[in-house]
């Protein structure tokens, strides 16, 4: 979308999917759109397996093919990674659930509770890097779900996340911080969730191994966060910065996380 008579525009994307039998708009996503490609994108979240399916989408508005790496960040510490070519004018298409590596046998990434990723161009020209996460499989004809985001385009010492909540009950929520380290060192890094009511905060320190893809769930972390709304302030010691994105997942007409 290119701006043609000098006034500045707002622009988004939605996306929404009817499944065999199911409702009509059944499951979507939306996001809003960014203002210009970047030559590095990290994204925090991710996870694949039965339950969800992660799609990474690459753009590239330039005139020439991008060559991009992608570095895939495990819970473990493990990394792998893998050239791609998005050609001039065209969208490139990851099913990471899927990705084949050189060295590794199978696709390795199948099945994983925690992976962040990072891109990075090699050769060419900028790019645009989104994710979009679909549940619950096995297969697209079972989705109901999805949440898709832009990456970022750089790491930092301190994140904030303003929306949070832990609930139970029939429409049960729950809230994760999702936090990626993509340095050569270990990341100190403090959640602080700042309450509701403005009067009340805790913190609590989690280590981030290098290259790692780290989970916080508040619900276990944080037990007095339950029937309370809040949001997050994420900071490292600043020597070490890291990815942060967030989470929250909702119970709806009797599915777990069906929203």
């Amino acid at each position: 979308i290119d701006v043609v008579n000098g006034v500045p525009i707002i622009a988004e994307r939605a996306m929404y999917l009817t499944t065999p039998g199911g409702r009509t708009f059944e499951a979507g996503h939306e996001s809003a759109g960014v203002a210009a490609p970047a030559s590095s994108w990290y994204f925090a979240e991710g996870a694949t397996g039965d339950f969800f399916d992660l799609f990474l989408l690459l753009a590239n508005p330039g005139d020439t093919d991008a060559t991009v790496r992608g570095t895939y960040l495990l819970g473990d510490g493990t990394t792998l990674g893998k050239q791609y070519v998005v050609p001039a004018h065209a969208r490139y298409n990851v099913w990471v659930d899927q990705e084949t590596f050189d060295g590794a046998a199978g696709t390795p990434l199948a099945n994983v509770n925690e992976v962040s990723t990072r891109f990075d161009v090699l050769s060419g020209p900028d790019i645009v890097a989104e994710r979009a996460m679909w549940w619950p499989g096995p297969t697209a004809d079972s989705w109901t779900e999805a949440h898709s985001s832009p990456g970022a385009t750089g790491t930092a010492a301190r994140w904030v996340a303003a929306a949070g909540t832990v609930t139970d009950g029939p429409s049960a929520t729950d809230t994760f911080y999702l936090l990626a380290n993509p340095g050569a060192g270990s990341a100190s890094v403090k959640v602080t969730l700042l309450y509701a009511d403005g009067m009340t905060e805790e913190s609590k320190t989690f280590s981030v191994g290098a290259q790692s893809r780290f989970t916080v769930n508040v619900r276990a972390e944080f037990p007095t966060s339950v029937g309370k709304g809040f949001s997050a302030l994420v900071e490292t010691d600043g020597s070490t910065p890291v990815i942060v994105e967030w989470a929250v997942y909702g119970d709806s007409l009797g599915r777990s996380w069906g929203s």
